[in-house]
Protein backbone atom coordinates (compact mmCIF):
# COMPACT_ATOMS: atom_id res chain seq x y z
CA UNK A 1 0.00 0.00 0.00
CA UNK A 2 1.21 3.49 -1.17
CA UNK A 3 0.19 6.16 1.48
CA UNK A 4 2.68 8.95 0.37
CA UNK A 5 -0.23 11.61 -0.32
CA UNK A 6 1.49 13.02 -3.16
CA UNK A 7 2.83 9.94 -4.53
CA UNK A 8 -0.57 8.73 -4.27
CA UNK A 9 -2.06 12.21 -5.82
CA UNK A 10 0.45 12.20 -9.19
CA UNK A 11 -0.70 8.39 -9.76
CA UNK A 12 -4.46 9.12 -9.44
CA UNK A 13 -3.49 12.25 -11.75
CA UNK A 14 -1.72 10.62 -14.41
CA UNK A 15 -4.38 7.45 -14.52
CA UNK A 16 -7.44 9.27 -14.38
CA UNK A 17 -6.04 11.22 -17.55
CA UNK A 18 -5.69 7.86 -19.30
CA UNK A 19 -1.94 8.01 -19.20
CA UNK A 20 0.19 4.98 -17.46
CA UNK A 21 2.94 5.19 -14.32
CA UNK A 22 5.39 3.82 -13.37
CA UNK A 23 5.51 2.90 -9.44
CA UNK A 24 7.78 0.94 -7.33
CA UNK A 25 5.89 -1.42 -4.82
CA UNK A 26 6.97 -2.35 -1.25
CA UNK A 27 5.43 -4.51 1.05
CA UNK A 28 5.12 -8.51 0.90
CA UNK A 29 1.63 -8.33 0.22
CA UNK A 30 1.66 -9.53 -3.19
CA UNK A 31 4.85 -11.98 -2.81
CA UNK A 32 5.68 -13.54 -5.02
CA UNK A 33 4.02 -12.35 -7.48
CA UNK A 34 5.43 -8.68 -6.93
CA UNK A 35 8.64 -8.93 -4.95
CA UNK A 36 9.43 -5.86 -2.41
CA UNK A 37 10.87 -2.99 -4.57
CA UNK A 38 9.42 -4.42 -7.77
CA UNK A 39 9.01 -1.72 -10.58
CA UNK A 40 5.41 -1.96 -12.07
CA UNK A 41 3.63 -0.07 -14.55
CA UNK A 42 0.17 0.79 -14.54
CA UNK A 43 -2.36 1.47 -17.04
CA UNK A 44 -5.84 3.31 -16.49
CA UNK A 45 -8.76 1.12 -16.27
CA UNK A 46 -12.81 1.40 -15.26
CA UNK A 47 -14.30 -0.94 -12.68
CA UNK A 48 -16.10 -2.42 -15.73
CA UNK A 49 -12.93 -3.57 -17.43
CA UNK A 50 -11.52 -5.45 -14.28
CA UNK A 51 -11.50 -8.83 -14.74
CA UNK A 52 -10.73 -12.17 -12.32
CA UNK A 53 -6.84 -12.41 -11.69
CA UNK A 54 -5.60 -8.50 -12.43
CA UNK A 55 -4.22 -6.88 -10.20
CA UNK A 56 -6.27 -3.68 -9.77
CA UNK A 57 -4.78 -0.38 -8.77
CA UNK A 58 -7.45 1.10 -6.00
CA UNK A 59 -7.55 4.27 -3.99
CA UNK A 60 -9.51 4.76 -0.58
CA UNK A 61 -8.99 6.49 2.46
CA UNK A 62 -5.39 5.33 3.84
CA UNK A 63 -3.66 5.69 0.43
CA UNK A 64 -3.35 3.34 -2.60
CA UNK A 65 -3.56 -0.22 -3.09
CA UNK A 66 -2.51 -2.37 -4.96
CA UNK A 67 -3.90 -6.35 -5.00
CA UNK A 68 -5.28 -8.53 -6.88
CA UNK A 69 -9.35 -8.88 -7.94
CA UNK A 70 -11.14 -12.09 -6.99
CA UNK A 71 -14.86 -12.84 -6.82
CA UNK A 72 -16.61 -11.45 -3.23
CA UNK A 73 -20.16 -11.65 -1.98
CA UNK A 74 -22.97 -11.42 -4.26
CA UNK A 75 -21.14 -11.50 -7.51
CA UNK A 76 -19.08 -8.25 -6.49
CA UNK A 77 -15.61 -7.80 -7.22
CA UNK A 78 -12.92 -7.90 -4.14
CA UNK A 79 -9.18 -7.42 -4.02
CA UNK A 80 -6.84 -9.42 -2.05
CA UNK A 81 -3.15 -10.23 -1.22
CA UNK A 82 -1.66 -12.72 -2.28
CA UNK A 83 -0.34 -13.51 1.47
CA UNK A 84 -3.77 -12.72 2.81
CA UNK A 85 -6.48 -15.23 3.90
CA UNK A 86 -9.63 -13.19 3.27
CA UNK A 87 -10.23 -10.45 0.94
CA UNK A 88 -8.93 -6.62 1.94
CA UNK A 89 -11.72 -4.86 3.41
CA UNK A 90 -12.21 -2.04 0.85
CA UNK A 91 -15.22 -2.00 -1.55
CA UNK A 92 -14.63 -1.54 -5.48
CA UNK A 93 -16.87 0.97 -6.96
CA UNK A 94 -16.09 2.82 -9.77
CA UNK A 95 -15.07 5.91 -8.11
CA UNK A 96 -11.90 4.31 -6.10
CA UNK A 97 -10.96 2.23 -9.14
CA UNK A 98 -7.74 3.74 -10.85
CA UNK A 99 -6.18 1.01 -13.31
CA UNK A 100 -4.24 -1.89 -13.21
CA UNK A 101 -0.69 -3.59 -13.53
CA UNK A 102 -0.19 -3.48 -16.72
CA UNK A 103 3.27 -5.40 -16.53
CA UNK A 104 6.38 -5.21 -14.40
CA UNK A 105 8.99 -2.43 -15.39
CA UNK A 106 12.74 -4.18 -16.46
CA UNK A 107 14.75 -0.94 -17.48
CA UNK A 108 13.28 0.15 -20.69
CA UNK A 109 11.40 -2.24 -21.05
CA UNK A 110 8.25 -3.84 -19.65
CA UNK A 111 7.10 -7.25 -19.11
CA UNK A 112 3.45 -7.75 -19.59
CA UNK A 113 1.53 -9.05 -17.09
CA UNK A 114 -0.08 -12.60 -19.24
CA UNK A 115 -3.46 -12.81 -18.68
CA UNK A 116 -3.89 -16.77 -18.49
CA UNK A 117 -1.02 -16.63 -15.58
CA UNK A 118 -2.70 -13.68 -13.77
CA UNK A 119 -6.00 -15.56 -14.10
CA UNK A 120 -4.87 -19.03 -13.07
CA UNK A 121 -2.11 -18.69 -10.77
CA UNK A 122 -4.35 -16.00 -9.12
CA UNK A 123 -6.97 -18.13 -8.68
CA UNK A 124 -5.18 -20.73 -7.29
CA UNK A 125 -2.83 -18.32 -4.58
CA UNK A 126 -5.45 -15.69 -4.10
CA UNK A 127 -8.70 -17.57 -3.62
CA UNK A 128 -7.43 -21.61 -3.30
CA UNK A 129 -4.05 -23.22 -3.12
CA UNK A 130 -2.11 -22.40 -0.37
CA UNK A 131 -4.74 -19.57 1.05
CA UNK A 132 -7.31 -22.59 1.58
CA UNK A 133 -5.04 -24.80 3.19
CA UNK A 134 -4.12 -22.26 5.57
CA UNK A 135 -7.64 -21.61 6.16
CA UNK A 136 -7.94 -25.10 8.06
CA UNK A 137 -8.28 -23.77 11.55
CA UNK A 138 -6.38 -26.86 12.89
CA UNK A 139 -3.68 -26.86 10.44
CA UNK A 140 -3.08 -23.04 11.36
CA UNK A 141 -3.12 -24.16 14.87
CA UNK A 142 -0.55 -27.15 14.08
CA UNK A 143 1.64 -24.91 12.23
CA UNK A 144 2.00 -22.55 15.02
CA UNK A 145 2.72 -24.92 17.62
CA UNK A 146 5.32 -26.75 15.44
CA UNK A 147 7.18 -23.21 15.01
CA UNK A 148 6.40 -22.37 18.95
CA UNK A 149 8.35 -25.79 19.81
CA UNK A 150 11.17 -25.49 17.35
CA UNK A 151 11.98 -21.73 18.63
CA UNK A 152 11.34 -22.97 22.18
CA UNK A 153 13.99 -25.94 21.84
CA UNK A 154 16.57 -23.22 20.25
CA UNK A 155 15.90 -20.57 22.82
CA UNK A 156 18.73 -21.18 24.84
CA UNK A 157 21.21 -21.05 21.90
CA UNK A 158 19.76 -17.98 20.26
CA UNK A 159 19.12 -15.89 23.40
CA UNK A 160 23.39 -16.01 23.43
CA UNK A 161 23.22 -14.47 19.81
CA UNK A 162 20.42 -12.48 19.73
CA UNK A 163 19.69 -11.04 23.06
CA UNK A 164 19.55 -7.56 23.31
CA UNK A 165 19.13 -4.52 25.66
CA UNK A 166 16.05 -2.72 24.83
CA UNK A 167 16.33 1.12 25.14
CA UNK A 168 14.77 4.24 23.58
CA UNK A 169 15.69 5.48 20.05
CA UNK A 170 18.77 7.62 19.47
CA UNK A 171 20.20 9.08 16.52
CA UNK A 172 22.91 6.31 16.11
CA UNK A 173 19.82 3.54 15.33
CA UNK A 174 18.65 5.43 12.24
CA UNK A 175 21.10 3.54 9.97
CA UNK A 176 20.26 -0.04 11.65
CA UNK A 177 16.58 0.85 11.17
CA UNK A 178 16.81 1.90 7.77
CA UNK A 179 18.11 -1.69 7.05
CA UNK A 180 15.54 -3.24 8.84
CA UNK A 181 12.64 -1.32 7.11
CA UNK A 182 14.50 -2.82 3.69
CA UNK A 183 14.40 -5.95 5.35
CA UNK A 184 10.70 -6.21 5.99
CA UNK A 185 10.16 -4.82 2.40
CA UNK A 186 8.89 -1.18 3.62
CA UNK A 187 10.20 1.57 1.40
CA UNK A 188 12.72 3.77 3.08
CA UNK A 189 11.19 7.28 2.19
CA UNK A 190 12.88 10.60 3.03
CA UNK A 191 9.44 11.26 4.98
CA UNK A 192 9.66 8.08 6.85
CA UNK A 193 13.23 8.38 8.27
CA UNK A 194 12.33 11.69 8.92
CA UNK A 195 9.60 10.60 11.54
CA UNK A 196 12.31 7.88 12.86
CA UNK A 197 14.84 11.06 13.00
CA UNK A 198 12.17 12.88 15.18
CA UNK A 199 11.52 10.40 17.12
CA UNK A 200 15.49 9.84 18.22
CA UNK A 201 15.23 13.52 19.36
CA UNK A 202 16.02 13.74 22.71
CA UNK A 203 13.77 16.58 23.75
CA UNK A 204 10.05 15.77 23.21
CA UNK A 205 8.47 12.42 25.56
CA UNK A 206 6.67 11.77 22.25
CA UNK A 207 6.14 10.35 20.13
CA UNK A 208 9.14 8.13 20.63
CA UNK A 209 10.18 4.46 19.67
CA UNK A 210 12.02 1.59 21.50
CA UNK A 211 14.45 -0.64 20.03
CA UNK A 212 16.33 -3.84 20.98
CA UNK A 213 20.01 -3.47 20.12
CA UNK A 214 22.87 -4.66 21.56
CA UNK A 215 26.00 -2.27 20.51
CA UNK A 216 26.06 -1.61 16.96
CA UNK A 217 24.58 -5.15 16.07
CA UNK A 218 21.40 -4.71 14.04
CA UNK A 219 18.14 -4.12 15.35
CA UNK A 220 16.57 -6.92 16.84
CA UNK A 221 13.03 -5.72 17.72
CA UNK A 222 11.11 -2.47 17.60
CA UNK A 223 8.09 -0.77 19.43
CA UNK A 224 6.76 3.08 18.61
CA UNK A 225 4.67 5.35 20.35
CA UNK A 226 2.86 8.12 19.37
CA UNK A 227 0.03 10.29 21.41
CA UNK A 228 -3.97 9.82 20.57
CA UNK A 229 -5.42 11.80 23.21
CA UNK A 230 -4.88 14.15 25.92
CA UNK A 231 -3.50 11.07 28.21
CA UNK A 232 -3.64 8.23 25.98
CA UNK A 233 -0.48 6.70 24.45
CA UNK A 234 -0.49 4.21 20.76
CA UNK A 235 1.48 1.39 20.59
CA UNK A 236 2.22 0.50 17.45
CA UNK A 237 5.25 -1.36 14.66
CA UNK A 238 5.58 -3.84 17.27
CA UNK A 239 8.16 -5.98 15.54
CA UNK A 240 10.50 -8.81 16.25
CA UNK A 241 13.08 -10.74 14.21
CA UNK A 242 12.14 -13.63 13.16
CA UNK A 243 15.23 -14.97 14.65
CA UNK A 244 15.11 -13.77 18.23
CA UNK A 245 11.42 -14.70 18.68
CA UNK A 246 10.42 -16.00 22.30
CA UNK A 247 13.20 -15.19 23.74
CA UNK A 248 11.80 -12.25 25.66
CA UNK A 249 12.90 -9.43 23.60
CA UNK A 250 9.34 -8.45 22.56
CA UNK A 251 8.03 -8.45 26.20
CA UNK A 252 10.81 -6.65 27.11
CA UNK A 253 10.62 -3.60 23.90
CA UNK A 254 7.14 -3.62 25.40
CA UNK A 255 8.00 -2.71 28.99
CA UNK A 256 9.81 0.00 27.93
CA UNK A 257 7.70 1.29 25.88
CA UNK A 258 5.24 1.70 28.21
CA UNK A 259 7.38 2.69 30.97
CA UNK A 260 8.26 5.59 28.45
CA UNK A 261 4.68 6.78 27.95
CA UNK A 262 3.77 6.59 31.76
CA UNK A 263 6.79 8.55 32.41
CA UNK A 264 5.38 10.81 29.33
CA UNK A 265 2.26 11.50 31.78
CA UNK A 266 -0.08 9.10 29.78
CA UNK A 267 -2.53 6.90 31.83
CA UNK A 268 -3.73 4.85 28.93
CA UNK A 269 -2.29 2.54 25.97
CA UNK A 270 -3.67 1.57 23.10
CA UNK A 271 -3.09 -0.87 20.23
CA UNK A 272 -4.66 -2.67 17.14
CA UNK A 273 -3.65 -6.06 16.87
CA UNK A 274 -4.89 -9.66 15.34
CA UNK A 275 -6.67 -11.28 17.70
CA UNK A 276 -4.69 -14.52 17.00
CA UNK A 277 -1.64 -12.87 17.65
CA UNK A 278 -2.53 -10.89 20.65
CA UNK A 279 -1.23 -13.03 23.29
CA UNK A 280 1.61 -11.48 24.19
CA UNK A 281 -0.45 -8.07 24.64
CA UNK A 282 -3.14 -9.94 26.58
CA UNK A 283 -0.03 -11.52 29.17
CA UNK A 284 0.86 -7.86 29.84
CA UNK A 285 -2.58 -6.59 31.16
CA UNK A 286 -3.90 -5.23 27.49
CA UNK A 287 -7.78 -6.04 27.31
CA UNK A 288 -9.76 -5.52 24.48
CA UNK A 289 -11.90 -2.86 23.58
CA UNK A 290 -15.32 -1.97 22.02
CA UNK A 291 -13.55 1.08 19.65
CA UNK A 292 -13.23 0.73 15.90
CA UNK A 293 -9.96 -0.69 14.76
CA UNK A 294 -8.17 -1.19 11.20
CA UNK A 295 -9.98 -3.98 9.11
CA UNK A 296 -8.98 -7.90 10.66
CA UNK A 297 -8.13 -6.15 14.00
CA UNK A 298 -8.98 -5.67 17.37
CA UNK A 299 -8.38 -2.84 19.29
CA UNK A 300 -6.54 -3.33 23.16
CA UNK A 301 -5.94 -0.85 25.94
CA UNK A 302 -4.73 -1.01 29.28
CA UNK A 303 -3.77 1.53 32.29
CA UNK A 304 -1.17 3.06 33.40
CA UNK A 305 -1.15 3.69 36.55
CA UNK A 306 2.47 4.92 38.33
CA UNK A 307 1.71 2.85 41.45
CA UNK A 308 1.08 -0.54 39.56
CA UNK A 309 4.65 -0.72 37.80
CA UNK A 310 5.72 -2.58 35.41
CA UNK A 311 7.07 -6.73 35.53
Amino acid sequence: MLTDEAVVEAIALQLRRGDRATVRVWGWSMFPALWPGTKVTLEACAYDELRLGDVAVVRHAHGLTIHRVVGGANGALAIIGSRQLQPDGIALTRENVLGRVRGIALGPAVLPAPGWAAARAGRWVDGGGPARVLADPLLRVRLRDWEARGLDATASLRRRWFDAPARLLDVDDIPAVREVLLARGIRPSARLMAAWAQMAAPDPPLPRAVVARRGAGPVRATARLAPAGADTVAVFDVWTSRSARRIGLATRVLEQALRHARDAGATRAILDARPERAGLYLRLGFRPTNEDSVPHHRRYERPLHPARGLS
